[in-house]
């Protein structure tokens, strides 16, 4: 997804043994170089997700729902529906939950 000041910002997934349940890895890509650096992110993230959907809320926000989330169970990892809505702040780099899904969530 392509942010202001034209660089592009992305999660990313990476191999089974480096995941880290709960987390949500959120990497900016330098489209002149297209270097990726990761950026350290708090608040209440959507946790170790993939196939979700995002899109930019406004430049500064980019809305995150849907998808399938990791998580530890006793006997290994569990795979269930994410259901949550958050908003990742591209400036203060928190996230938060937000009510109401993907259409009405602001």
């Amino acid at each position: 997804m392509r942010i202001a000041g034209g660089n592009g910002i992305r999660g990313v997934g990476g191999y089974p043994e480096a995941r880290r349940h709960g987390e949500t890895r959120v990497y900016k890509l330098n489209v002149d170089t297209l270097r990726m650096d990761r950026l350290s992110t708090r608040g209440e993230s959507p946790g170790w997700i993939y196939k979700h959907r995002a899109v930019a809320v406004n430049p500064q926000e980019i809305r995150v729902w849907g998808g399938l989330v990791v998580t530890e169970s006793g006997k290994g990892e569990s795979v269930t529906p994410h259901l949550g809505c958050f908003i990742l702040d591209l400036i203060r780099l928190v996230w938060r939950s937000v009510q109401g899904g993907a259409q009405t969530a602001s």
